[in-house]
């Protein structure tokens, strides 16, 4: 009797939760509830998986995976790309630094740089922390609560992070601080240009001082300067990463000028997982670390032009070297004349556009020379590799007064530049050949002073005469020389 009843309770209860089933919406059995957005701070960016065998078709630019270091682990993710974004989370991740990242289902949706507490040099261990003196010269801090510590160790192709101990800090290490979190990493020594034009002033002075103040200091990079989507974005003439839109030398060149040494080279095409050539697939991955010859001018016309880092991009900035001429005069800079016939037509400040290269006339020599200022993959003294970047450098023939003046200038103020390149001189003739597409000779309008700060007026004044000077003594003016150099 029992046993009639518990089974006629069981199939009402059956039938219940048969009905109450079907009450319930019906949800596809692949579905799944998002992942909230995890915010991450302080993630080590690695760089990209399989760095050297990806491109931009395979598996594309919008499919590479990237990998972080989170609290001691390595994590992998996409990078959003939208389609108005034009990479821009890419274009803003460098290998080796910190980044406060959100992460949305596996997708890396907003990057910032982390704000590290403290930069610089270990010099001191005690049972009360360790004390960092930063390089910028300002109070060393001592870290009473460190709650982890890790090393990243930046290599083209193979940048890595991994946990040590506190004990393994030296006296003498160089480390970056994020909220007790110690990275043993390298830091870069402060750096001021020995010559420094002024944001904002439309001078030809201005101009060449900025130019040269980049000199010795920004390695070359075939394009460095330049975003990742480069040409890959069907009709973009706006190509500038965030160095090139700095106002000033920006900070990624600076770390990896001192970073480097003489086995630095600019392309390696026998070994492509550890090249910064990655341009070959059709993205920059190290865009950030050196500049090359078109986004050096970009820089230099951007530092002239403006007062703030980060405004927008324009076409006569970064983009391909042969049109840089081209954009300054569409955009009513200035005119173009190709009816040159020695360095007696260039004057300070011109820009010439040839196929594969661009440079700025700083000014010529009574012997029919010509100093310029320009990024070239110069080759280091000690191997023959290239790599040497922004330099004041000469045209003309060997032994002539403005290759005198550029090696002077170089050896006398960027001696750790000097130690390792030479500043190139090239002839004439091969310097001043358009090629095939070449925009040619530029030439500033030239302003009065007073509408050098006009929005309405386009083109650089010259209230300091560097029109009328030869190169020697508007090299000797720029860095406070007391007398002209050989003479000149």
């Amino acid at each position: 009797m029992e046993q009639k009843k518990s089974k006629k309770k069981r199939r009402a209860v059956s039938v219940l939760l048969a009905l109450s089933m079907l009450l319930i919406p019906a949800v596809p059995a692949f579905a799944s509830t998002p992942d909230a957005p995890e915010s991450i701070k302080h993630a080590v960016y690695l760089g990209i998986q399989d760095y050297g065998a990806v491109n931009d078709k395979d598996p594309g630019l919008a499919s590479f995976v990237h990998k972080f270091f989170v609290d001691g682990e390595i994590r992998s993710y996409i990078v959003a790309t939208g389609e108005n974004e034009l990479y821009a989370l890419q274009n803003i991740l460098n290998e080796g630094y910190v980044y406060d990242i959100t992460v949305e289902n596996g997708v890396v949706t907003g990057v910032s740089a982390s704000k590290a507490t403290v930069e610089g040099r270990v010099t001191k261990l005690s049972p009360d922390g360790v004390t960092v003196k930063p390089m910028n010269g300002k109070r060393s801090r001592t870290l009473p609560n460190i709650s982890a510590v890790y090393e990243i160790d930046v290599s083209v192709g193979e940048t890595a992070a991994v946990k040590i101990e506190e004990s393994d800090i030296s006296l003498g290490d160089t480390v970056k601080v994020y909220d007790g979190v110690v990275y043993r990493t390298f830091v870069a020594r402060t750096y001021t240009p020995p010559v420094k034009g002024t944001p904002g002033v439309k001078t030809i002075k201005s101009f060449l001082s900025n130019a040269a103040s980049g000199a010795g200091t920004a390695l070359y990079i075939y394009g460095g300067g330049w975003v990742w989507q480069d040409e890959t974005v069907e009709g973009s003439e706006k190509w500038s990463n965030k160095q090139t839109l700095t106002i000033g030398i920006p900070q990624t060149w600076i770390d990896f000028f001192q970073s480097q040494d003489e086995n630095f080279v600019y392309r390696n095409d026998d070994d492509l997982i550890h090249d910064y050539y990655s341009v070959r697939n059709n993205y920059n991955q190290y865009g950030y670390c050196g500049v090359d010859c078109s986004a050096f001018v970009g820089w230099s016309v951007y530092n002239t032009l403006n007062t703030r880092s980060g405004e927008e991009d324009r076409p006569y900035y970064a983009g391909k070297s042969r049109t840089r001429a081209y954009y300054l005069e569409k955009n009513n800079f200035g005119t173009i004349d190709n009816t040159y016939a020695s360095t007696a037509d260039f004057k300070p400040g011109d820009v010439f556009s040839m196929s594969g290269h661009v440079w700025i006339c700083l000014g010529t020599c009574e012997d029919d020379s010509m100093v310029i200022l320009h990024s070239t993959p110069s080759a280091n003294k000690i191997n023959g590799k290239g790599g040497g970047g922004a330099q004041i450098a000469s045209v003309g023939k060997e032994g002539c007064e403005a290759q005198k003046l550029a090696r002077y200038y170089m050896e006398k103020y960027y001696p750790a530049w000097w130690k390792l390149y030479t500043p190139v001189n090239n002839s004439f003739e091969s310097y001043t050949d358009r090629g095939s597409n070449g925009s040619g000779k530029f030439s500033w309008n030239i302003l009065e002073s007073e509408d050098m700060y006009s929005e309405d007026h386009r083109g650089l004044a010259d209230p300091d005469g560097y029109l009328n000077m030869s190169a020697g003594e508007i090299l000797a003016d720029m860095f406070d020389e007391t007398a002209e150099v050989f003479g000149t």
